[in-house]
């Protein structure tokens, strides 16, 4: 068993690397965008799609209406829609 979880862990890791950098950089823009680190953590639980996140980072560090913001993140991630759909 010790080993299959061995494997695994160096089957991933390249992936595990990829992501890891991608979320310190994201971190990193939502906090000095002014975001809370409670409002980071959440956006990342609670939003799948990451560059809705990177997004909507953007749009509330340059002071864009919520309902702006609610219109972009949800036309971004139609396209999340339209994949699923041809799968």
């Amino acid at each position: 068993m010790t080993s299959y979880f061995r494997y695994g862990i160096i089957i991933a890791l390249p992936l595990a690397l990829a992501i890891a950098t991608y979320g310190v950089s994201y971190g990193v823009l939502a906090i000095g965008a002014g975001m809370s680190y409670f409002e980071t953590i959440l956006m990342s639980i609670l939003v799948f799609s990451g560059s809705v996140q990177l997004v909507a980072v953007a749009m509330i560090a340059s002071g864009a209406p919520f309902m702006n913001l609610v219109i972009a993140t949800s036309l971004l991630n139609l396209r999340n829609l339209l994949y699923g759909a041809a799968f």
